[in-house]
């Protein structure tokens, strides 16, 4: 099963906010699987770094940790999974960023974009 972590924060928002939290969302029906909001980091990698440790102690062997939106198909990093896949994937997502994602070479994106998809055929 493929996870996703997003990083959120209120600061720079709202007067006073200080702290960060992660949700992370369980594949593509998006279920809140954990949520850090009360915990209130004091910083983006704190709260990161609790997510990914909760990925740790409770995802199952052959799951997937990404750092993104369950909605999109555009490659993003995968912080914690099996090698191969998690090695394909992030280089994917390096070569998207190299090329300025679709602000860039829009017909090279999309051919990234492809073989992304293409990679996650087959992994649940």
């Amino acid at each position: 099963m493929r996870y996703y972590v997003k990083i959120y924060t209120y600061v720079g928002v709202a007067i006073g906010a200080s702290h960060w939290w992660a949700v992370v969302e369980a594949g593509e029906g998006v279920e809140k699987v954990y949520d850090s909001l009360t915990k209130g980091y004091k910083s983006r990698e704190s709260a990161l770094r609790d997510a990914v440790n909760w990925f740790k102690r409770e995802a199952k062997e052959g799951d997937f940790l990404l750092l993104g939106e369950a909605a999109s198909c555009d490659p993003m990093p995968v912080l914690c999974g099996p090698g191969a896949v998690k090695k394909a994937a992030n280089g994917l997502q390096r070569e998207a960023e190299k090329i300025g994602r679709w602000e860039g070479d829009e017909r090279e994106m999309q051919r990234i974009c492809d073989r992304w998809e293409k990679l996650w055929e087959g992994v649940s």
